[in-house]
C-alpha cells in the first residue's frame, strides 16, 4: 500500500506540476527599471512581466531598515510583456534605492527581490 502512495505522488508531480509553464519555486518572472520621480519624491519602478503567462495578483512589499513599511497590490493581472509603473502616487510610500523590494504573485511560492546596483 505504501508503494501505491509513492507511485501516486510521483504521477501527481509528473502530470500536474512538471507540465506547468513556470518554476513554482521561483518568484514572479519580472524585470525592472527605475527613474527619478518627476515630482521629486523617490523613484518610480517600471516592472515588466518577462514570461509567456499572465501574472495574477501582483503585490509589492517595501522593507526599510529591516521593517516592512508597505505591502500593496499593484496589478490584478499583468499579461506577457506588459509593464506597470509603481511610485509613491500608486502605493502611498516613497520608494528609495536603498529599500528592499519584494514582488509576490499568486501561484509562486517565493517572492522576487529587486536588486539595485548601487
Amino acid at each position: 500500500m505504501k508503494k501505491a502512495f509513492q507511485i501516486a505522488g510521483v504521477l501527481f508531480y509528473v502530470i500536474f506540476l512538471a507540465g506547468c509553464d513556470r518554476d513554482l519555486n521561483a518568484g514572479p518572472p519580472v524585470s525592472f527599471t527605475y527613474t527619478g520621480s518627476w515630482v521629486g519624491a523617490g523613484i518610480v519602478l517600471s516592472i515588466q512581466n518577462i514570461s509567456s503567462v499572465y501574472i495574477d495578483n501582483l503585490t509589492i512589499t517595501i522593507e526599510r531598515d529591516g521593517r516592512v513599511i508597505k505591502t500593496a497590490g499593484i496589478a490584478d493581472k499583468l499579461g506577457p510583456g506588459e509593464s506597470i509603473s509603481v511610485g509613491w502616487m500608486e502605493i502611498g510610500v516613497t520608494i528609495q534605492k536603498t529599500d528592499d523590494i519584494i514582488l509576490h504573485a499568486k501561484g509562486y511560492i517565493t517572492g522576487t527581490k529587486l536588486v539595485f546596483l548601487r
